[in-house]
């Protein structure tokens, strides 16, 4: 209970101290893991991580319903790993697909914010109240039973949205995405640096108009993009890289202050809405006000911080370097598939031994004119063996030589011979 009489989230120690936020309660701190590897194609991750996502909304379904302030956090903190998700697959996973999830996904993540919302709000107002004077305090009643009405009918209307089939359906399409026919050899590890890139750039370019005396929704939309792109570098393999790490570490921090900063928001705007209603009694008026004002100079100093904050990130270069980490890896998994690929055409039945043919294949025109590669003009091993008079023999391939520009022939190609050595065991 809190101190006025209204049920909060009780318990361990506070992430958000200043502002009185609920903690995260180690029962309902747990998710569903969705191990990628870099070798996995693009489609197969895609619906790998869309399937984990709903099995984490579900995990927590039942305790939210039921009112629990952090199972109903993890389901809204799902929907936005879900978004983020689709943003990062979005050249996997098929358009009409794509634009129901990106409808979808926002609809059910307002409903649970709403709800969310109204427990933070209630947090902070618990936790200010206590350093207000006696007198603003004895309104403090007021102003924590209009944020649990309005509490109850958020949670009301997120029930309602569980039960709909809207919600069914949505869950349904997401336990079975709808892909692209994309090309197996497009794996997340050769794709991931273009996967990453454009979120990375929505990042800069929100933050190149931070200022400290910006507007509050510029300071929500940098956080939201920060959050998405922090969900993707978890989600890609690569992500297991010192770099990597570094960055979301960096980006968790940038989001747990624009967080505080729009916590500060949402609760001024609620005060606000309360202050000037109609049925709003004198005393907590005056109280809302003191809150307002008090809010109103942290908020400021939010903004200040966050500002410093996000120059230090961005003086650092931890994000340019954690995507070249990644383009370096995707380098490297390239390299391996050429030489795997060289190794394979070696192994090939029949295949040429590598460098028996360095001579011809450097003759100019010596393959253009054949009409595919030189390996293809080749004699049969059989030619080879017939035209073979002892252990060393010269076998006459058929090549061709383009003609002068001037001659009678024009460019057509005139046929030469050249003799290659070939070894007989």
């Amino acid at each position: 209970m809190s101190r006025h009489g209204h049920a909060i989230d009780p318990g361990a120690p506070d992430p958000r101290d200043s502002l009185g936020v609920p903690p995260v309660a180690a029962e309902h701190a747990r998710t569903v893991q969705c191990a990628l590897s870099a070798t996995d194609t693009c489609a197969a991750a895609a619906c790998a991580v869309l399937r984990a996502g709903v099995e984490a909304m579900r995990l927590h379904q039942a305790a939210a319903i039921a009112g629990e302030v952090e199972p109903l956090h993890q389901m809204r903190v799902a929907t936005r790993r879900l978004r983020a998700a689709v943003a990062l697959f979005a050249g996997a996973i098929h358009g009409s697909r794509a634009r129901v999830y990106r409808s979808d996904l926002p609809w059910l993540g307002r409903a649970a914010g709403a709800v969310r919302e109204c427990d933070v709000i209630a947090a902070m107002l618990d936790r200010r109240g206590a350093r207000l004077s006696p007198d603003l305090a004895a309104a403090m009643p007021a102003l924590m039973g209009a944020i649990a009405e309005r509490r109850a009918l958020e949670h009301g209307r997120f029930v309602a949205i569980l039960a709909a089939r809207r919600y069914r359906l949505a869950c349904a399409r997401l336990s079975e995405p709808l892909v692209r026919r994309v090309d197996q050899r497009a794996t997340v590890g050769l794709a991931a640096p273009a996967m990453i890139a454009p979120i990375a750039r929505a990042v800069s370019r929100c933050g190149r108009r931070l200022e400290r005396d910006a507007s509050p929704l510029l300071f929500h939309r940098l956080r939201v993009r920060l959050k998405r792109l922090r969900y993707g570098l978890e989600i890609l393999p690569a992500s297991g890289g010192k770099r990597v790490r570094k960055a979301a570490a960096r980006l968790a921090a940038m989001q747990e202050l624009l967080g505080q900063h729009q916590d500060l928001v949402a609760a001024i705007g609620w005060l606000h809405e309360y202050a000037t209603a109609d049925n709003a009694p004198p005393a907590a008026i005056l109280t809302a006000g003191a809150l307002l004002q008090s809010f109103g100079e942290r908020r400021e100093k939010l903004a200040a911080r966050s500002c410093k904050r996000w120059r230090r990130v961005v003086r650092s270069r931890v994000l340019d370097e954690a995507l070249e980490e990644i383009a370096r890896e995707a380098r490297r998994m390239r390299a391996v598939d050429r030489q795997a690929h060289r190794q394979r055409e070696i192994d090939r039945p029949g295949a040429v031994p590598h460098g028996a043919l360095d001579g011809i294949s450097a003759m100019p025109g010596a393959t253009s004119a054949l009409g595919g590669s030189f390996d293809a003009a080749l004699p049969t091993s059989d030619a080879v063996a017939s035209a073979a008079v002892e252990s060393m023999a010269e076998v006459t391939v058929p090549a061709a030589h383009p003609a002068p520009a001037d001659s009678a022939g024009g460019a057509d190609a005139l046929p030469i011979e050249v003799k290659v050595p070939v070894t007989l065991e």
